[in-house]
């Protein structure tokens, strides 16, 4: 399993860095989860609109 969180912006406040950090670390710590992969990206807010247009259109 691969988990992404996506950040539309920067994370700059010291409090949104270290709840991506504790999330990080408490997914590393899970032996034998099944997670692969963990990522942290940050998108502009064009990126999140072609992500939603994206969905939708493969919903339909």
């Amino acid at each position: 399993m691969k988990i992404k969180i996506l950040c539309l912006g920067r994370l700059n406040k010291d409090e949104e860095n270290e709840l991506c950090k504790r999330y990080e670390g408490r997914l590393k710590s899970l032996k034998n989860s099944g997670i692969t992969n963990f990522a942290i990206e940050h998108i502009s807010k064009k990126e999140l609109e072609n992500i939603i247009k994206n969905k939708k259109e493969k919903k339909i």
